[in-house]
């Protein structure tokens, strides 16, 4: 068996082992069972990760990949991207005026490049169809800034689609070494 934390859906920008200590419990975990993967495995899997309290599903590994390019890929893309081009441009004498919303939005610009060159190069394929996805948003917003048709659009779908993502789930920080993180 092989296992790794996908540190972008806990929403945490740190690796190694210290992040073991964090929630894991009341998260869903998927597995990608091929024809390799022994008859019971998968079911013992499912009891141990429902002991500590998560939720368990499979589902074929190119269709996880292709979820997790949205979910976690392309998110850590995206507020890495943002976070140096506001960083080259506001420098670090102009960061002092950011908001909370800067600070709230780029929490993932933290984790290591070395973590995410892995993921992006074993999953290539999806991750560029996310960002050409989002690269085809931000070019209709580009071109639609004196109107604001597109962002009224973007903007009503986004909230929309916000809301599906906060139902039923609860929100709580801890604080740890390294900043506090969402579940």
């Amino acid at each position: 068996f092989f296992f790794q934390a996908e540190d972008g859906i806990r929403d945490v920008a740190v690796t190694g082992v210290q992040t073991c200590a964090l929630p894991i419990s009341r998260r869903p975990w998927i597995f990608t069972p091929d024809e390799h993967t022994p008859a019971n495995a998968t079911s013992r899997l499912f009891n141990f990760v429902r002991g500590f309290g998560a939720t368990p599903s499979t589902m074929p590994a190119a269709e996880h990949d292709r979820l997790l390019a949205y979910l976690s890929h392309l998110p850590q893309l995206a507020v890495s991207a943002l976070m140096e081009v506001v960083g080259h441009a506001a420098t670090e004498r102009g960061l002092v005026h950011a908001g909370q919303g800067l600070i709230d939005s780029t929490r993932l610009a933290s984790s290591p490049a070395s973590v995410w060159r892995d993921i992006c190069a074993t999953n290539a394929d999806a991750v560029g169809e996310a960002l050409d996805g989002l690269i085809a948003r931000l070019t209709e917003l580009r071109a639609d800034l004196h109107r604001g048709d597109a962002l009224t659009v973007i903007f009503e779908d986004a909230a929309r689609w916000r809301a599906a993502l906060m139902t039923d789930r609860k929100s709580t920080r801890l604080n740890s070494s390294h900043g506090y993180i969402s579940y």
